[in-house]
């Protein structure tokens, strides 16, 4: 996966990054895992690429098109499967644009070409280059917010932003507000009126940029400030050279009034601080910088294609190049927070290159297809995304986000493919009407196959929303797909019958599958097992606590294993020593206790559930990425089983300490038992029924629906996992398509 980088003025004369940015975007797309990272303690955590198995390739560019080119055309002869360009082209026209003469060769060769949308936003018809065979991406926000929390004398709070690259000494200092010098326009003013003390600057009006402001806030002698100000770029750049925080209008006002109301106000502000989540700002959104379409190089199609995260993004930086200040003096981080559409585009390039290890046969098309046929339209409030760049935040264009936010959970199953070869390109450009001359110019031998992706039969009816003033046929409104690959076509009219201006009116198309699931191809059958009495071995070893006399006709074997730590031991014997292995055995496999309970008190009913729990991991799977895991979910939070009664359960004021026979237990140990449960269920049903058939019958009969009969969700609708239900299990219709010799069907 190669990443194209332009060059700036002070140079290495080598495929070494210079300025930080290469290496930024290379390990977004594809950066390994590194644990206990941050940028100057704001978004702690592990950083990884987006597929971090993926092979990188480096294409550092000059300034010219000539090189941009070069590169281009040296990864395609290198034998690259994605290409990655987070640059800038110059607007021109397709017949005579040569990065896209390049692109296009690369994509008839069956690579993915990513490309980044712009940083000229908001305005509509910034983006200088969307080209048709290139996946253009738009830059979005994330759900992450890093916090300057002010706490004011009287106890209230604000949740600010800040970035200042420090844990500053900020605590019960003096607030004044004096609205005349409010302008911060001055640092001898600011010096004279706020000596050591903190200052509230107004920049509403945007009299003063965002870094004039922190220059005279460091000429100042002032100890820290509380800015007011709706500017969102402030939200996209990680300089903060002193130490304060950001707050909206809206949140100056209880500010405002205690700071000129009280005898002596002061006020706390802390640093470092990460928030996740929907307050206080949804996400994702789309960033104000991120240009619009049409693009200016052909209007004829929507641009950009997707969006993804690309504000804020901690990802490995250069440390020799100078990061953020504090005052004069410059920081240098292995690690940075960086923002823009170049951000945006490894995340795509990523994603393909985990969709194109899944589906090796798909073509560049397919990818991008299903890229942008499961993207996101909604946002963490199952609102539609809006735009950042208008503080009434108003709902995004497709001009801005495309198709919506990829949703990486959902590619692998896009289910209805679209797919347009080298060929159908090619087409495209000859129906632009252009003259022979230009048609010269743009030349290319261009031989393809024809390819239709359909991973199944599959009945798809039509889901139709009418632009504005708009009249809409399609022919016909029903797709029927008999086998796998087989293709089929619509045909689209609309005529548009109100007035030509500026304003952009927006529908859309979807195609909805009439069946509500499937059956999805599963591994190969192993050999049938015998009867558990038969084939039975084990024993029970005896130890510390525990003999054999303890084993019955319910635990027929119990062993123990700890070659490689013997030091570590608390009980050296199969006895469960801290919970955890009572309380899974007896989730899936204990007998009936009645009046069971840990401190009593329950209520049902009273919220939406299933839910997927927000610590369950996710897909894909680090040792073997191209087959989709987890397989299914089950309830794994707060589950009531047995546990070690000599184990401390839970904590009462004043130090008091308490035991159960019982314990309430959060998490995928929590879930597995229950599958273990209703498979030796099934087993005792059908003995006969091979380990994929038992897997193969939860699978296919699981639940996508809520108890509300809404899809199961979390913060989005990840509709690959199903809810295990146990009723539908013993005699499922769809098992006789199990076979040990071959593949489910």
């Amino acid at each position: 996966m190669p990443h194209l980088e332009k060059l700036g003025s002070e140079i290495y004369t080598s495929a070494r990054d210079n300025d930080g940015h290469g290496t930024h975007v290379a390990s977004t797309a594809a950066g390994n895992f590194v644990n206990n990272v941050s940028f100057f303690g704001y978004a702690p955590g592990t950083a990884r690429g987006v597929a971090p198995r993926a092979r990188l390739a480096a294409y550092k560019t000059g300034s010219y098109e000539a090189d941009t080119l070069a590169a281009i055309d040296q990864a395609v002869a290198d034998g690259v499967h994605i290409i990655s360009i987070s640059l800038r082209y110059e607007s021109a026209d397709l017949f005579r644009n040569t990065i896209a003469a390049a692109t296009f060769g690369a994509r008839a060769k069956g690579i993915i070409v990513c490309k980044s949308a712009g940083n000229s936003g908001p305005s509509i018809a910034t983006m200088e280059a969307g080209i048709p065979w290139e996946i253009v991406v738009a830059s979005g926000t994330i759900d992450r917010w890093f916090a300057g929390t002010i706490t004011l004398g009287n106890g209230k709070t604000i949740t600010g932003w800040t970035m200042f690259p420090a844990r500053a000494s900020v605590i019960n200092v003096p607030l004044d507000y004096n609205e005349t010098v409010s302008a911060c326009d001055s640092s001898e003013l600011l010096s004279q009126s706020f000596l050591t003390r903190i200052v509230v600057c107004n920049i509403t009006d945007e009299a003063i940029s965002f870094n004039s402001l922190m220059g005279n806030l460091v000429g100042s002698n002032a100890a820290a400030a509380i800015i007011i100000s709706e500017d969102t770029s402030i939200l996209r750049s990680n300089s903060f050279r002193f130490p304060g925080a950001v707050i909206t209008p809206a949140e100056a006002v209880n500010l405002i009034e205690y700071a000129t109301t009280s005898a002596s106000p002061t006020a706390t502000i802390s640093f470092q601080e990460t928030i996740i989540g929907p307050e206080p700002r949804v996400a994702p959104a789309l960033s104000g910088s991120s240009s619009r379409g049409p693009a200016q190089s052909y209007q004829e199609i929507l641009k950009p294609d997707i969006m993804a995260p690309g504000v804020l993004i901690l990802a490995a930086y250069s440390p020799v190049q100078l990061g953020p200040q504090i005052g004069n003096i410059f920081l240098s981080s292995d690690y940075s927070l960086e923002s823009g559409t170049s951000m945006a585009t490894p995340h795509i390039a990523g994603v393909a290159a985990l969709l194109k290890a899944a589906h090796p046969e798909w073509s560049p098309a397919a990818i991008q297809s299903a890229m942008m046929t499961t993207a996101n339209h909604l946002d963490s409030t199952n609102q539609p995304i809006k735009d950042q760049a208008f503080s009434s935040y108003r709902v995004a264009s497709p001009l801005g986000i495309g198709s919506g936010q990829v949703d990486p959970n959902r590619v692998l199953d896009p289910g209805l493919v679209y797919d347009a070869t080298p060929l159908d390109l090619a087409n495209l450009v000859c129906s632009m009407n252009y003259t022979r001359e230009q048609r010269a110019d743009a030349h290319q031998n261009v031989q393809a196959d024809r390819d239709e992706y359909r991973e199944r039969a599959a009945t798809y009816r039509m889901k139709l929303e009418k632009p504005e003033n708009a009249t809409v046929t399609v022919t016909p409104q029903t797709l029927v797909f008999r086998k796998k690959y087989e293709k089929q076509s619509y045909t689209l009219r609309m005529r548009y019958r109100g007035d030509i201006d500026s304003t952009s009116r927006q529908g859309s198309l979807t195609w909805i599958e009439k069946s509500g699931k499937y059956v999805a191809s599963g591994q190969r059958a192993r050999a049938l097992m015998s009867a558990i009495p038969a084939r039975w071995k084990g024993v029970c070893d005896g130890g510390v606590g525990f003999n054999s006399s303890l084993c019955n006709k319910k635990i027929i074997g119990a062993r123990y294993f700890n070659q490689e730590n013997p030091d570590e031991v608390f009980i050296d014997s199969a006895r469960d020593d801290d919970g955890h292995g009572t309380h899974v055995a007896s989730t899936k496999g204990a007998a009936t206790a009645v009046w069971v309970s840990i401190r009593r008190g329950v209520g049902r009913g009273t919220r939406a559930a299933p839910l997927l729990s927000d610590f369950s991991s996710r897909a894909p799977a680090l040792s073997y990425e191209p087959i989709l895991k987890p397989d299914i979910m089950a309830p794994g939070e707060l589950i009531l089983a047995a546990y070690n009664p000599q184990l401390l359960a839970a904590t009462l004021p004043l130090n008091v300490k308490l035991s159960s026979d019982y314990s309430l237990l959060s998490g995928t140990s929590m879930s597995c038992p229950h599958i273990s449960g209703v498979a030796a269920l099934m087993k005792a049903a059908h003995p006969d029924w091979s380990p994929v058939a038992i897997q193969s019958a939860m699978m296919t009969t699981a639940n996508h629906l809520d108890n509300t009969n809404q899809p199961i969700r979390e913060q989005d609708t990840l509709n690959r996992f199903m809810f295990i239900k146990v009723i539908f299990q013993i005699n499922p219709n769809l098992i006789k398509f199990i076979s040990p010799l071959r593949d489910s069907e």
